[in-house]
């Protein structure tokens, strides 16, 4: 069930042009991002030093995850489109 879902999601994703695929990346990277704060605060809030440095190391990670993807991303789309107008 779960994997047909992804399925029909990507053929979606597929069917939108490049830059509203970018803006949709966007916006599912920030509500990652978002959850990855909202689940943290409570160990940043309370708890020992050591789950705050954990809780800290995640928000961390979980960002340089998401802008590293998105700049991948967008470098892989920008060559795809110079590649074309050069072939033009």
């Amino acid at each position: 069930m779960i994997k047909n879902n992804y399925i029909r999601a990507t053929k979606n994703l597929a069917l939108l042009d490049k830059k509203s695929q970018f803006i949709f990346r966007i916006a599912l990277g920030s509500i990652i991002i978002t959850g990855a704060i909202f689940l943290s605060f409570k160990y940043l809030m309370k708890g020992p030093p050591l789950l705050k440095v954990l809780a800290l190391a995640l928000i961390c990670a979980t960002c340089y995850l998401v802008f590293d993807n998105l700049s991948t991303y967008n470098k892989k789309n920008n060559k795809q489109k110079n590649g074309s107008e050069k072939n033009n």
